[in-house]
């Protein structure tokens, strides 16, 4: 919260290596804290990011973390980003049921 909401540029960043660390290892993240760790960069973060994201949920065979993958490229805030993102959701690059959390989350 304090990263989002005040702004805090350490702790954005600290969310962003923990992110970059999850996606190599996932065992490197509290799986309660993924999500959370996932959505704060995202949520501050650049098309470069929301490359890294999409790719790795392209690439996850679990529903849980494909789930956090899925809601963090909802969370950005560039518009041109979010122009990237809702298409996914009626695309069939993922399950239907499974994308539609992307629309759900940039609310």
């Amino acid at each position: 919260m304090v990263a989002n909401e005040a702004e805090d540029w350490e702790l954005i960043a600290e969310a962003k290596q923990l992110a970059l660390a999850w996606l190599e290892d996932h065992r490197a993240v509290d799986p309660d804290m993924a999500g959370v760790v996932l959505n704060t960069p995202a949520w501050h973060g650049d098309r470069d990011l929301f490359d890294r994201l999409r790719a790795a949920a392209r690439k996850e065979r679990d529903e849980t973390p494909r789930a956090h993958l899925l809601s963090s490229l909802g969370h950005f805030r560039d518009p041109a980003i979010i122009q990237a993102a809702l298409p996914i959701v009626l695309s069939d690059e993922f399950d239907g049921r499974e994308s539609l959390i992307i629309l759900f989350a940039t609310a």
